[in-house]
């Protein structure tokens, strides 16, 4: 095996797929466990923007722009630049009245509703983490007088994410059944899981989703009712040869998602006081300015998309070269979160922090014309030459 756990030597995978036909084998591990999965959330912006991204290609943009126009222009949804995907126990008693304004909007919608439970006690009623933000998740509005006739075909894609988003709270746990079986077989193990739906609860409104966490864990496959140290005959074998490869591309979707869970970036880093700081805030941005920020790059050519994959340009990475790598460190963020967190905890005066931050300033301003007085004349600015 190599240093990913992968076996790396074809001769001996060969070796064994050919004696592993006839050969007993024997149960090493046998489990199985009920479990439940709540429906997905309501949206925020930023899971909004994703989840219209691959479904619909939309541009992280676009769908500010059409959430937007949803929620001023036609009243139908609620404020949408908002990280937080929970909704204030006071609302619990606006369900059946939104229900019912849905309903008057888009008649086709009665038998979905008729199957949801108002007064479910959703995981989503959560006063904790509305509290920590100024705005409760993306959700549809009270207004009935509505035709949808007049979005354009965007716009009503999006609307109707929304509202189904809203209307799976009120259904069932998708509930199902997990299966892991172990098999050693000459010499070696080898493992299958399987999941077998019982109840399908929400899925029956929204089918799968790309946010489901279970949806690729073994789907539908049913294992067989075996019990640890059952004998068995291992009744055929074949090998696949396959090539690691390097990282996807971006695409505005995945690139969103990074800026907000830094999932990527987290894994190079090694202090784990950094690593809980970042985890702990919102990325790169806030949920408002990220599109805008995508735009802006797009604008000024630092990343071009190709194929609906987000590729730097020679011009992009020339800047982040030619910059401090402090100013384009996540960590930079980090550390100064750590100082804020300081300050009000009275470790730290503002004084100081101010103070630092200014000689910080001054110092790669200094070093900014250093770098520039060694550059040869016509070389052109920190963007290069290109334009």
């Amino acid at each position: 095996q190599n240093s990913d756990g992968l076996c790396i030597d074809k001769t001996f995978v060969s070796t064994l797929a050919a004696k592993i036909p006839g050969s007993p084998a024997q149960i090493t591990t046998a489990k199985r466990e009920f479990k439940k999965t709540p429906p997905p959330l309501p949206y925020s912006l930023s899971a909004l923007q994703k989840e219209a991204g691959k479904a619909l290609g939309l541009s992280a943009s676009k769908v500010l722009a059409i959430a937007q126009d949803l929620y001023e222009k036609h009243k139908i949804t609620s404020y949408p630049r908002t990280p937080c995907r929970y909704l204030p126990k006071s609302q619990q008693g606006d369900v059946a009245t939104i229900f019912d304004a849905l309903m008057r909007i888009d008649s086709s919608l009665k038998m979905a509703i008729t199957q949801a439970d108002p007064a479910r006690d959703s995981r989503v009623w959560n006063d904790g983490q509305v509290n920590k933000h100024s705005h409760h998740a993306i959700i549809p509005t009270l207004k009935a007088d509505f035709d949808l006739g007049v979005l354009t075909k965007a716009e009503r894609e999006i609307y109707t994410m929304i509202r189904n988003r809203y209307i799976a709270q009120f259904y069932p746990d998708y509930e199902y059944e997990a299966a892991v079986i172990m098999v050693e077989c000459c010499g070696q193990l080898f493992k299958i899981t399987g999941q077998v739906p019982k109840v399908q609860g929400w899925k029956v409104f929204l089918g799968n989703v790309s946010e489901d966490k279970n949806a690729d864990d073994g789907a539908g496959h049913e294992l067989p009712l075996v019990a640890e140290g059952d004998a068995v005959d291992a009744l055929d074998a074949k090998q696949n040869t396959k090539k690691t490869t390097p990282p996807p591309r971006f695409t505005e979707a995945t690139l969103l998602d990074e800026m907000q869970t830094l999932s990527d970036f987290l894994k190079t880093v090694e202090d784990e006081q950094i690593k809980k700081i970042l985890r702990s805030t919102e990325g790169l941005c806030t949920e408002a300015t990220r599109a805008n920020i995508i735009d802006r790059l797009f604008e000024m050519n630092y990343i071009i998309k190709e194929r609906g994959k987000v590729l730097s340009t020679e011009k992009g990475r020339n800047l982040i070269a030619r910059i401090p790598a402090m100013v384009a460190d996540p960590v930079t963020t980090a550390k100064w979160e750590l100082a804020l967190a300081g300050i009000e905890e009275g470790r730290l005066k503002i004084e100081d922090f101010m103070a630092y931050q200014a000689e910080l300033i001054r110092q790669l301003v200094e070093q900014a014309k250093t770098d520039a007085a060694k550059r040869p004349s016509g070389a052109g600015g920190v963007y290069g030459a290109g334009k």
